[in-house]
């Protein structure tokens, strides 16, 4: 059997996950594929899940990362040495994909003779049938310049196994930065795009995958202040600002995004991140003192407002105003406001 597609997992720590996954990808009603698994050290059952599987159907290859370092990165890229599809998927070891997941896009991507294609998802939190869209799935009407945009401002509802890429496009570009541990795919397919101006998409209308959200996902540790992943994140973002500006592509608009995303992270008060807004601020045409003011002044309004601004809202006042004086009057101004609403709702004003 001629193998199309590579799908390619990571896989650490996901003996719960793992079968349904699998089991996801054997029930595929396009059946030319290739399901390349690579452990990344796994402390539980999931290396012996994998070599049951590949036990009972060839099409399954199990490895474990053989080479430094430990990354879900690394193992992504050892499993591509180990492809032979003409298609490439990179996926995640607790999703689950619909049964025309590899048929539909294929369609698309065959059909317009495309680089890549993309299908949008659910996010589910128990079981399959607690769904929920996640985020604008305007990328299926877009033009490619407006898609990289959105892409670089995380509007649309993807994932790493929402694409399905040309081995070709693959291979002309450097892949995964196996040091990165959060924002990793994001970084790996923005420089795709930013370093190729032409290429050409296609797009599945229909939700095609299942994310699943729980307390193990990257995301949600993430979001519970996990410093690594957050230094990585900034790290990742500096590394693509670092290439919108090298290839002309920043705007107002993506530089305000990153300015205010990297001073949100400020909600997380420690030196390691702080190196890092710095170096994101330094790319953005500031001076190393204009940066660092903005910075404090950052600091000053997220420790008073005990982490409750987001400073999208606050970005010209910031840019414009980081004097000592005009910072703690905007702090005045912020309890103000907020004992004002909190009074306002207390007599039943909604």
């Amino acid at each position: 059997m001629t193998c199309e597609v590579s799908i390619i997992i990571p896989v650490y720590n996901r003996v719960d996950y793992l079968p349904e996954t699998l089991d996801s990808i054997i029930s595929q009603t396009y059946q030319h594929w290739e399901c390349i698994l690579v452990d990344d050290g796994s402390t539980d059952n999931s290396i012996e899940i994998a070599k049951k599987y590949a036990s009972q159907d060839p099409r399954i290859k199990s490895f474990i990362r053989n080479r430094e370092p430990k990354s879900a990165n690394t193992c992504r890229n050892i499993g591509f040495e180990h492809s032979t599809g003409k298609y490439i998927v990179w996926f995640d070891s607790d999703d689950i994909i619909l049964e025309t997941y590899i048929e539909d896009q294929l369609w698309s991507l065959e059909n317009e003779q495309c680089d890549f294609s993309i299908c949008g998802l659910y996010k589910y939190y128990t079981e399959p049938r607690d769904l929920r869209k996640w985020l604008s799935d305007d990328w299926q009407n877009d033009n490619y310049e407006t898609f990289i945009k959105g892409y670089l401002l995380y509007k649309y509802g993807v994932i790493t196994g929402s694409f399905m890429w040309t081995r070709k496009l693959v291979e002309q570009t450097n892949l995964y930065n196996e040091e990165l541990i959060h924002a990793d795919e994001w970084e790996f397919f923005s420089r795709i795009f930013l370093d190729h101006k032409r290429l050409k998409f296609g797009t599945c209308k229909q939700e095609l995958i299942y994310y699943r959200q729980h307390g193990d996902n990257y995301y949600q540790q993430w979001k519970s202040g996990n410093l690594k992943k957050l230094k990585s994140s900034l790290n990742s973002r500096y590394l693509v600002l670092e290439r919108m500006i090298n290839n002309g592509f920043l705007d107002n608009e993506l530089e305000k995004y990153f300015i205010t995303d990297a001073l949100n992270h400020l909600k997380i008060n420690t030196n390691g991140i702080h190196s890092e807004l710095l170096r994101i601020l330094g790319l953005c045409d500031l001076s190393s003192k204009e940066a660092l003011q903005i910075k404090n002044a950052s600091v000053k309004i997220a420790n008073q407002t005990r982490g409750r601004i987001d400073f999208r809202d606050i970005y010209e006042f910031i840019r414009q105003s980081p004097s000592a004086r005009n910072v703690y009057c905007f702090i005045i101004r912020f309890w103000i406001v907020k004992i004002f609403k909190t009074i306002l709702y207390k007599l039943g004003y909604k």
